[in-house]
């Protein structure tokens, strides 16, 4: 894998930018060579990572006087065989890069519809002066681009992009976005930045500059696979095939491979079938799991959470003794001590306080661990342990397909051992409430943001109904999926964007790529063409996992109905046990001005006021938003 960085100017290009180029990515990323390619006015450069053996051999940026091309790329391609035998080529060996390069040519745009992996491209037809920008159908590889009117720049990293180019503003709608938008969510669009101007590519598709005129092209959607899956039996097989081919596309590497690993289905189902992968060629799988420091839990957690998910993890690694694991806990820190660390990482606002730094973690031991792949199964819950039971009982319902509707409740109150009575009457007013909220034209401007601290001024300004003119709000919240919604959902670009940003920018910083098999876009149009009752068929919910790899997980994993791990458990904890010191510095972000325009100064000061001493459990929810808006401050500052 790699980063990329090139600068198209109408003038000549100044020696200096070469050198901001270079010196932001030798300071944030671990790379093991950097390369440029200089015309009289172009520079594209690429800062790679030896994570495979073809990729020690890389030859990039590429600069072709006969086509008069300059091409660069960060890839790791998944179908080499496949591009290999199509271009005729006679080496097995050609790095990745080279490869995708020869498949340029070959297909000139289109190459990106014969490409499975991560990526993003970067070409420059200097006889049209086109600029040709691409990343993968998730977005794995996040690339921004700046387009001006002396010419272009792009950049794996925004940093560069803010050094060459000193007058860029902060974008004020993007900023408004991570404040308003609902949960951990912290960005609306799929391609704005928290500057004005610079924009990322959205998954799936492709830019055309040329001349400052700029096309969006897109190349890829889920597509609706030709199955024909009748039966249970039927789709197992299919789900255990298609899943296994994802996991082990990625696990090519020439290091250690390691994985975030959780109780839960979605990292569980990964580490099963990467062990199994890796135990044919005599390697190990290295799990990291995050424990609590402290068992001092709040009582209010629901007892279907697991808080320490050590003993539930030792059952998955007592089935596969390849898998190497470690158990870390941050020595008991507290997240505010790693807030600068992640937003220099993360170069953008962020709302994950309390998991980023246990995940940085892992990250870190991992590539000391000389693992060079990190996985996780972060998409789960989307494609394959997908299946809440109530959002297939309501498509059931609202397309009157009543007798599978009453035989699927059955069959669940059955196995979960609950009145069938009880949950009819459930579903019925459940159902009414869906109904009600999916057919509300309104939803847009009577939504109310969790965030009691914001100013009413800066909310009745905000332009709710723009920025969410293309949300379905509704199913947000305390609403049912049916079909149609969920594979709206299913492929949702500005999730698909922001998580891009995250691995690509947290895998440059520990010398590792992070991948996730359960985001491939084949495990998504798999989930988006299978029939909808699937996901929880006859009552089972995560029917795909519960049932379709019960063999391949411990049954204390897959058997309860509602089990969740609830991470960094002890996190209001630590924070408790460092409140003296952390209450000045918060206190003191928040009154910063640039944030006089955002923030509810009285209720701010009440809080402070009430909990000056005592960081309690009665604060805990009040307390993220402050973070939240002491990130921002970092931010701006």
């Amino acid at each position: 894998m790699s980063a990329i960085w090139g600068l198209i100017q109408h003038t000549e290009c100044l020696k200096e930018h070469s050198s901001i180029f270079k010196a932001v990515y030798q300071k944030k990323c671990i790379l093991d060579r950097l390369n440029e390619k200089t015309t009289e006015c172009q520079v594209f450069g690429c800062g790679i990572q030896f994570i495979t053996e073809e990729s020690k051999n890389e030859q990039l940026p590429i600069y072709s006087e006969e086509n008069q091309i300059l091409f660069t790329a960060d890839c790791l391609l998944d179908n080499r065989s496949e591009l290999i035998d199509a271009l005729n080529i006679e080496d097995q060996t050609i790095p990745d890069g080279t490869l995708l390069y020869l498949a340029y040519l070959h297909w000139g745009y289109d190459c990106v519809k014969h490409l499975h992996g991560l990526y993003s491209i970067a070409v420059y037809e200097k006889a049209t002066h086109t600029l040709f920008l691409a990343t993968d159908p998730t977005a794995s590889r996040c690339l921004y681009y700046y387009n001006h009117k002396d010419g272009c720049t792009f950049s794996t990293l925004i940093e560069p992009i803010l050094q060459i180019h000193t007058g860029i503003q902060k974008n004020e709608l993007y900023l408004g976005d991570y404040l308003m938008a609902q949960g951990l969510r912290p960005n609306i669009s799929a391609i704005e930045t928290p500057y004005e101007d610079i924009y990322k590519l959205e998954a799936g598709t492709y830019v055309l500059i040329t001349n400052g005129n700029k096309q969006i092209h897109r190349y890829w959607s889920p597509q609706k696979l030709p199955l024909k899956l009748k039966t249970e039996a039927q789709c197992k097989k299919h789900f255990i095939s298609i899943f296994k081919k994802c996991v082990h596309n990625a696990l090519r590497t020439n290091g250690e491979v390691g994985i975030a690993l959780s109780s839960g289905f979605d990292s569980s189902s990964v580490a099963a079938i990467a062990a199994q992968d890796l135990q044919q060629a005599s390697r190990n799988l290295y799990s990291y799991t995050y424990v609590p420091y402290y068992d001092k839990i709040s009582d209010k957690q629901a007892s279907y959470f697991v808080l320490n998910e050590k003993e539930a993890v030792e059952k998955t690694v007592a089935m596969y003794p390849n898998i190497q694991p470690s158990f870390l806990n941050t020595d008991g820190i507290d997240f505010y001590q790693s807030m600068d660390k992640i937003l220099s990482i993360m170069e953008i606002p962020f709302k994950a306080f309390i998991n980023l730094p246990s995940l940085l973690e892992l990250f870190k031991t991992a590539s000391l661990d000389k693992c060079k792949v990190f996985l996780t199964g972060q998409y789960g819950n989307a494609t394959i342990s997908y299946g809440d039971i109530d959002n297939i009982l309501y498509d059931m319902y609202s397309n009157k397909h009543y007798l599978s509707y009453l035989s699927t409740l059955n069959h669940y109150c059955k196995n979960a051992k609950e009145s069938r009575r009880q949950s009819f009457r459930g579903c019925q007013r459940y159902f009414h409430s869906t109904d009600k909220a999916l057919k509300s034209t309104c939803t847009i401007t009577r939504n109310t943001p969790d965030n009691q601290f914001l100013d009413q001024d800066f909310i009745s300004k905000y332009p709710y109904e723009s920025r969410y003119a293309n949300e379905k709000l509704p199913t947000t919240a305390n609403t049912a999926l049916p079909k149609d919604l969920y594979e709206y959902y299913l492929y949702y670009p500005s999730a698909l964007t922001y998580l891009g940003e995250y691995e690509t920018k947290f895998g440059l910083a520990n010398g590792i790529i992070i991948r996730d098999p359960t985001r491939d876009p084949d495990i998504i149009s798999f989930c988006h063409s299978i029939p909808y009752k699937f996901f929880a068929y006859k009552g089972i919910p995560r029917w795909l996992v519960r049932e379709g790899l019960k063999d391949y997980l411990p049954k204390e994993i897959i058997g309860p109905y509602l089990r969740y791990g609830l991470q960094n458990a002890d996190w209001a904890y630590r924070v408790n046990l460092n409140w003296n010191n952390i209450y000045p510095v918060l206190k003191h972000n928040l009154a910063a001005p640039s944030l006089e325009k955002y923030i509810n100064s009285s209720k701010i000061n009440s809080f402070f006021i009430k909990n000056e001493n005592t960081f309690d459990e009665t604060v805990y929810e009040q307390s993220i938003y402050l973070f939240i808006f002491d990130i921002l401050s970092r931010f701006l500052a």
